[in-house]
């Protein structure tokens, strides 16, 4: 199993459009707050095509409610804070095929007008299907681990403050790695090892894997 879908997806990867595929990604948005006090807005993908039911609906509430907005919502309906916060929602469909999607979920807050944007990713890679979240060595193959490794080290290298689990990616598959695949470019969360948030974000070109 764990080489058909690592060979399938090779032969596929560079060729793939959502327009090849049997399932389809629609934009939903909806304005959850617009006052004084507050904008929040999202926009999060639902996935047409998985046949059954169940599945489809738990995995489109998910994508709905994964960017945590609610949270936001109650703190805005608090006494005016004299500082309008604003809260957006969006999301970048990275990869779509028969036996594979992968999107990116993310959320943007300004606390207010002198604040700098913070952003927080949701990576969401599923196999189809079955609609489960496969680890990297079953779509990449068994030696990515240490090739992303290699990266990881030279990306933290890079700036004072980075860090990430090293050992996520010596022990592999025994952790959850949140991960998101283009056509290009394998995109890692770096700090986000066994989680489904993350903070940090590093794309690897997938031709230097």
């Amino acid at each position: 199993m764990r080489k058909f879908l690592f060979f399938g997806l090779s032969l596929m990867l560079f060729g793939a459009c959502e327009n090849d595929s049997i399932y389809k990604v629609e934009a939903v948005e909806r304005e959850l707050l617009n006052d004084e006090n507050c904008l929040i807005h999202q926009r999060y993908p639902q996935i047409r095509g998985i046949q059954d039911s169940m599945t489809s609906i738990g995995l489109n509430e998910t994508l709905r409610k994964s960017p945590q907005l609610e949270q936001y919502l109650a703190q805005c309906l608090e006494p005016d804070s004299g500082q309008r916060k604003l809260v957006l929602s969006d999301y970048r469909l990275h990869y779509v095929s028969d036996s594979l999607i992968s999107l990116e979920l993310y959320r943007k807050v300004k606390a207010s007008a002198n604040q700098e944007w913070q952003e927080m990713y949701f990576p969401i890679s599923l196999h189809l299907p079955e609609a489960f979240f496969p680890p990297l060595d079953l779509v990449l193959g068994a030696d990515i681990y240490p090739k992303v490794l290699a990266h990881l080290e030279k990306w933290k290298a890079e700036e004072e403050g980075r860090n990430f689990n090293e050992r996520a990616f010596v022990t592999g598959n025994n952790y959850m790695l949140p991960f998101c695949l283009s056509a290009d470019s394998l995109i890692l969360y770096p700090g986000a090892e066994g989680e489904f948030v993350g903070h940090q974000r590093l794309a690897i070109a997938l031709n230097s894997l």
